[in-house]
């Protein structure tokens, strides 16, 4: 009797290949299932700040029906360190700030997600391929919103050594992995790879989409306490300037600094003057004190950033060119652990003033600025991977040889073809430091100058921010 039953039953065999036969019908179908499939965001040029929210929808047209499908949304922020010749390590997948997937249609650990989502057609009238979180042809959109995180997340920016990016990544995969599904046949193997494609897919992934963001970490300037006076000192010794190198430097200073407070900065100037006046008159050896005071620690793209450089001397001298302030930037890359930490160093802007000592009071006064450029991104630090800072940095030509001239040649150069007429030619003793010049940036390579001992210089860090609130 059973047996008779039976034939007449299904077998659990024939229900799975009826139920296989479904799901093979309307899977995906090399590169001719999906018609559109991209991401539409509400605020498309906006510059999202950490914290705020990303709101948007995901648009998916299809060809043909498809099920047993997932949709999701990865929101991904990575650094990218390019590899270099002098790296003993190879970066092949950048380091990851944060990566968070969110199921927007479909089933996630075998619940489903509940979303809401618009269909403009409808051809799907099996009950039992809806219930494979099936979607039918046609166009569907799929509403999302994403909130950044205020933690481990930095300004997007692209640099020369690598990148800092984030980006939204829509993916539709398969709930069980298919040979079908591979992404080597899928039509994401046929798009250009984008910084989001470095990050890898899931093996049941069909395709996907990215979209970039652009992320901004505000700065107020105008919370930032106003800085202290710097000062370096340079002590003669035998009747020689000798320099000593400094604990307390951060840009390859070669020379004593330390701060005094802004309020007594004027002071502390006039006083030293008086000291080296009474050195004088005593036999003693004097010493060379260079001040460099600004109003503020923060600036913003754009802004002027006002000095006032103060220079006490034993004797009275002149030069033309005898101050030279630059606004640098010093960018830190980590290539690994087995790899030693690069500093790169960028000149941004310069100025170049004249140094006129007084005989009587064996000082110097001047006034100048620098601009921030308007392309400049703010200050980042907090990375492990990369940091970028900015510093001013002045030289001061201490002895009373004019080492720089405003020939439009040099004597002794291998070449002229470098030479322009705007160029500031080095007077100095060696064939090899009378071949530095301006380049065609306008900007003076001061790294020789630094080691020449008629030079005295000093740095001071200043921050660029994004906005100058002082509401409170």
């Amino acid at each position: 009797m059973r047996r008779a039953v039976q034939r007449f039953l299904p077998s659990r065999s024939q229900v799975q290949g009826s139920t296989n036969s479904i799901r093979k019908s309307l899977k995906f179908d090399s590169i001719n299932l999906i018609q559109d499939f991209y991401i539409d965001l509400d605020e498309p040029h906006k510059v999202f700040r950490p914290g705020e929210s990303i709101k948007g929808t995901i648009v998916l047209d299809l060809k043909k029906n498809i099920a047993d499908i997932n949709i999701t949304m990865t929101l991904i922020g990575f650094i990218k360190i390019k590899q270099t010749n002098n790296t003993t390590t190879v970066r092949s997948k950048p380091n990851l700030l944060f990566q968070h997937t969110t199921v927007i249609y479909g089933e996630d650990s075998n619940k489903e997600n509940c979303q809401d989502h618009q269909e403009t057609e409808s051809d799907l009238d099996d009950e039992q391929t809806l219930s494979l979180s099936g979607l039918s042809k046609g166009e569907h959109r799929f509403p999302f919103s994403i909130k950044l995180p205020r933690k481990n997340i930095y300004t997007s920016i692209t640099f020369e050594k690598g990148s800092i990016s984030y980006s939204l990544r829509a993916s539709i995969n398969h709930n069980q992995a298919s040979p079908l599904s591979s992404i080597a046949s899928s039509p994401a193997s046929l798009q250009s790879q984008s910084p989001g494609s470095l990050i890898p897919n899931p093996k049941n992934s069909i395709q996907h989409c990215d979209k970039n963001l652009q992320i901004i970490v505000p700065i107020n300037v105008a919370k930032i306490p106003k800085p202290s006076t710097k000062v370096a000192i340079l002590k003669p010794s035998d009747k020689k300037l000798k320099k000593t190198v400094s604990s307390t430097s951060t840009v390859n200073s070669n020379v004593t600094q330390f701060t005094v407070a802004s309020d007594n900065s004027m002071d502390s100037m006039n006083n030293q003057s008086s000291q080296n006046n009474q050195a004088l008159q005593n036999g003693a050896p004097p010493e060379v004190r260079l001040f460099v005071d600004i109003t503020e620690s923060g600036f913003l793209r754009g802004e002027m950033i006002p000095l006032k450089i103060k220079l006490h001397h034993y004797k009275p001298i002149q030069s033309s060119s005898g101050i030279i302030a630059t606004l640098i930037r010093i960018c830190r890359v980590d290539n690994g652990p087995e790899a030693p930490i690069q500093s790169f160093r960028k000149d941004l802007a310069q100025t170049i003033a004249p140094l006129y000592i007084d005989p009587e009071s064996l000082t110097s006064e001047i006034s100048t600025s620098l601009k921030v450029p308007v392309d400049a991104f703010p200050t980042i630090v907090g990375s492990d991977l990369v940091t970028f800072q900015y510093y001013i940095e002045v030289l001061a030509n201490i002895s009373s040889k004019n080492l720089i001239s405003s020939n439009g040649s040099s004597q002794g150069s291998k070449s002229s073809k470098n030479k322009f007429s705007h160029s500031l030619v080095f007077n100095t003793e060696t064939p090899q430091e009378r071949e530095m010049l301006r380049s065609e940036q306008g900007v003076l390579n001061v790294d020789k100058l630094k080691r020449i001992k008629n030079f005295l210089g000093l740095n001071t860090e200043i921050i660029v921010g994004t906005e100058r609130n002082h509401k409170r």
